[in-house]
């Protein structure tokens, strides 16, 4: 924390920024949501829109002298974040997250959300309550896409309780018994499992495509991933271009940003139908007698029947491999259903930028922050004092393929 606020106020120092000279004296608040450090005076936290610490009781100052007033020569007005967009912008997109939502089209609904967010880093401090609820919607919406139906497998979806029979004839039948339930699915036919990569990937894809579509028939513009209204792209500098690539953020492209995977091996349930060919759902015919339940016995004056004592004369006995379950614990995922993401490690983020630290940009190199160089705008930077980063391109985080 200490360095990243070091590091803060050298581009503020470098850049001709007022503030920077209160930074070292500033309380530090720290978001407990996204863990980022507040450096402004407000109520709620930038990043994520999450209400921060109360600041602690200022001394009274003295009215500073009127020349404090005027801007120094260095500071840029691209260092403040105007609002860009016209009012409601971000709200009107909010709007429609909520309609997908209630519609049951979820994956819509994330690719607004994070729209929501991009625009709503623009609009500063006033945007901060939509951006917050558009990280809500977002939560929500992923929660519950991370939850699919699968056919019960015990049942073969059916949802009733099946037994074997011993014909008179010595066959085995399987009877269906409708008036119980399977005791794996609780005679819904289904299970609760992870979704696979490749389902998210093709839901995710084409709610994409669906979400382009719209986006143009609302009139609006593409600028480094994120759908502006007409006109805005013109007035995006450095320092806004960032903001609003950081606010969408940039989900793993392994997991789509969940953080983790359906097991493959068990298709995300977690657990598997009982290996023993002979089990159904959890008991066997038992292999002792056959089914007859009863026994024989040689002795000298001929062979005698007994009760099988390996079924108690039941004919059937309770499956030693589930143990009457009729269904197994998968042991590569023991039993989540899912698998961590090996590229994120369950983060659901791309990495951070090294190059930057995730803010996005750069201070220039040409100019050392300051704007010009021997008393002209400065043509690397356009007298921004900071410039893209080349390593994510303002994203604060490098994607990576997969």
């Amino acid at each position: 924390m200490i360095k990243r606020r070091l590091f803060l106020k050298t581009l503020m120092l470098a850049a001709g920024w007022p503030l920077a000279a209160r930074l070292d004296d500033a309380p530090i608040r720290v978001c407990a949501v996204c863990g980022h450090e507040a450096l402004h005076d407000g109520p709620t936290c930038l990043h994520c829109g999450a209400p921060l610490p109360p600041l602690p009781a200022a001394p009274p100052t003295e009215a500073p002298p009127a020349d404090s007033a005027r801007p120094s020569a260095t500071s840029h007005p691209s260092t403040t974040a105007p609002n860009i967009l016209p009012n409601g912008a971000s709200a009107e997109e909010l709007q429609w997250t909520r309609q997908l939502f209630n519609a049951g089209e979820l994956w819509g609904a994330v690719l607004v959300a994070r729209n929501v967010s991009a625009l709503a880093a623009l609009q500063g401090e006033e945007g901060a309550k939509t951006r917050a609820a558009a990280v809500v919607m977002q939560v929500e919406c992923r929660r519950r896409l991370f939850v699919v139906r699968r056919p019960c497998p015990v049942c073969d979806g059916t949802g009733r309780r099946r037994i074997q029979i011993v014909s008179l004839k010595g066959s085995v039948i399987e009877q269906e018994l409708p008036s119980l339930f399977c005791e794996s699915c609780k005679g819904t036919g289904t299970w609760n499992a992870r979704p696979l990569l490749d389902e998210l990937s093709r839901a995710e894809a084409a709610a994409r495509r669906a979400f382009v579509v719209e986006q143009l028939r609302r009139g609006r513009e593409e600028n480094r991933g994120i759908w502006l209204p007409r006109g805005a792209a013109d007035q995006l500098n450095v320092r806004s271009i960032a903001a609003m690539r950081v606010a969408a953020g940039t989900p793993c492209a392994t997991c789509l940003g969940f953080g983790a995977i359906g097991c493959m091996q068990c298709s995300g349930a977690g657990r598997i139908r009982c290996t023993n060919k002979n089990c159904v759902q959890g008991t066997e015919i038992c292999p002792v007698c056959n089914g007859t339940g009863r026994s024989r016995t040689a002795t000298d004056s001929g062979a005698i029947q007994k009760r099988c004592e390996a079924c108690n004369g039941l004919g059937k006995r309770e499956c030693p491999v589930c143990h009457g379950k009729g269904e197994l614990v998968c042991d590569r995922c023991d039993g989540r259903g899912e698998s961590l993401c090996a590229a994120c490690r369950g983060a659901g983020e791309a990495p951070l930028c090294d190059r930057c630290e995730g803010q996005g940009f750069l201070v220039c190199t040409r100019c050392a922050g300051k704007g010009e160089v021997r008393g002209q705008s400065c043509i690397a930077c356009g007298g921004q004092g900071v410039v893209l980063c080349p390593n994510c391109q303002g994203a604060g985080r490098v994607t990576r393929r997969r």
